[in-house]
């Protein structure tokens, strides 16, 4: 009981207070009181969905100050579904050309004429962490989770560490679709289909 008050994106004075909050992940969550109700007949691209920007980069150590630019979020991925997103940023990096093994980074670097890898997650792997978000929407039916992969990359090194070696990796490829897929992910590659589809069909492509 009680109340908290901090900075918010969502208040025009960007200072915000609120009596219904829960602790995730060592912060107070302010609970909303009202859902946004959309009809079905919807398209999914006019729908609106709260979003997370470079959504994994919470995994990278550190706080998030103006120095550590690549952190963008302090929350796990399922701490961000509790705090109300529902659509994800996943950038992914294959190792050591193994599907097996898909992490995810952020950034790019050029160094006379090549590219490397910028962060890449140590410990947080496609394996490791898809499965906690796919556990969490499984108990939470109703709630319609995105994940936006994008800034597919794949090198042959075991480790990626800052200015590996990597190359592009079209993100509908079929051994990266796979690698989701099996985890209990649908997944969608068409961007005919997408524009196309409402909120209710993809409701319903969803379900597990």
């Amino acid at each position: 009981s009680g109340m908290v008050c901090g900075s918010s994106g969502q208040s025009p004075s960007g200072f915000q207070c609120c009596s219904k909050f829960e602790v995730i992940e060592g912060m107070a969550s302010c609970i909303l009181h009202e859902k946004i109700s959309v009809p079905g007949a919807t398209l999914l691209r006019q729908s609106p969905f709260l979003m997370t920007h470079d959504s994994t980069t919470s995994y990278k150590g550190g706080h998030l100050t103006k120095a550590n630019f690549v952190k963008t979020a302090s929350a796990s991925l399922v701490g961000q579904l509790a705090c109300g997103a529902r659509a994800f940023d996943i950038r992914v990096i294959v190792l050591n050309n193994n599907f097996d093994d898909i992490r995810f980074h952020h950034f790019n670097t050029k160094s006379n004429g090549k590219r490397g890898a910028g962060w890449v997650s140590r410990d947080q792997s496609v394996a490791n962490i898809v499965p906690e978000m796919v556990s969490w929407s499984r108990t939470h039916p109703d709630e319609l989770v995105l994940l936006s992969v994008s800034h597919c990359y794949i090198t042959s090194a075991k480790q990626a560490k800052y200015n590996t070696p990597i190359r592009d990796l079209d993100c509908r490829d079929s051994r990266l679709v796979d690698a989701f897929t099996k985890l209990g992910v649908r997944a969608e590659t068409s961007c005919n289909k997408l524009n196309s589809l409402t909120l209710d069909q993809a409701r319903q492509a969803a379900e597990m």
